[in-house]
């Protein structure tokens, strides 16, 4: 199971699962679902692959500062140290750098340089720095749509963040292994990226993403018009099922399944067509199957 939340400053209404992701559609002052799942980080609870997505209006850097900031604030609440650093995985075919640090920064003989170079020292330094911290470390990875599986420079950091490699640690830092954000501007990772997600990463994956819903939009179109006679779906139908997927290019089977049921629910109420409050509706009711509130009251 992953975890799925949209930042979208025009949504009304929370999101529905598709596929394997359990999706979560809000406002960016509707924060407690993003707090949530920082708060289960920091509490070492189990938590699956997070996957962060904005469209329109809110740009990348925004975004990660906005989680950024709620790392601290929760880090703060629960009066742990963290350390947040950025890596730009566009730079990793040359030097593999840290172009830039977040808040507090990693220790470099006394020092707080704007980058280092070299992957192999890269990797030690990190590795070294994570388990002996005493607080918890937030990787973030921009441009993660540049990862390929056949970069060297990418394949160290790839090995160095797999848990096995914190084992010739003490076993009690492994609660170190850092909490990683993967940052891309595009709908679909590379084959060899995507391939290696769930093996790799999990269960410590962030992935941020910004999708093309013309794209999403023209697609799902396209198959309402073989399904459905004309008129049936109106355009704010389509404008909620876009704005709740990034998946839809994909997998259209949930899409089409939820207007389905809406078109059946359409008939019993002798409705001649599918309305905007009966997908709401829908959406609503499959969103609160898993309440995020509840499962953190078992954190608590």
């Amino acid at each position: 199971m992953h975890d799925t939340i949209f930042l979208n400053k025009e949504a009304v209404m929370p999101g529905f699962k598709l596929d394997n992701f359990s999706q979560f559609l809000c406002r960016e002052k509707e924060v407690d679902h993003i707090l949530f799942y920082f708060k289960k980080m920091f509490r070492q609870c189990p938590i699956e692959n997070l996957l962060i997505i904005t469209q329109g209006g809110t740009g990348v850097s925004t975004l990660l500062d906005l989680c950024v900031r709620f790392a601290e604030q929760i880090s703060k609440q629960l009066n742990q140290k963290l350390c947040v650093i950025t890596v730009d995985c566009e730079k990793y075919n040359t030097d593999f750098s840290i172009l830039n640090y977040v808040r507090n920064s990693l220790p470099y003989e006394g020092k707080k340089p704007k980058a280092l170079r070299g992957s192999c020292y890269y990797t030690r330094a990190i590795k070294e720095f994570i388990c002996n911290y005493d607080g918890r470390v937030i990787i973030i990875l921009e441009n993660a749509d540049k990862i390929k599986g056949d970069d060297y420079a990418i394949e160290m950091f790839v090995r160095m963040v797999e848990t096995d490699h914190f084992l010739d640690h003490d076993p009690c830092k492994v609660r170190n292994h850092p909490f990683l954000i993967f940052v891309t501007k595009n709908l679909r990772f590379g084959s060899d990226f995507n391939s290696s997600l769930d093996s790799r990463y999990h269960p410590w994956t962030t992935v941020m993403t910004n999708y093309d819903g013309d794209k999403i939009r023209k697609i799902l179109t396209e198959r309402v018009k073989v399904a459905f006679k004309p008129d049936v779906i109106s355009p704010e139908v389509l404008d909620l099922l876009v704005t709740t997927n990034d998946e839809l290019d994909r997998d259209m089977s949930l899409a089409m399944d939820f207007l389905l049921r809406a078109g059946e629910i359409a008939d019993e109420r002798g409705q001649d067509k599918i309305t905007l409050d009966i997908m709401q509706e829908l959406i609503h009711k499959h969103y609160y199957e898993e309440d995020p509130k509840s499962l953190e009251e078992e954190i608590y």
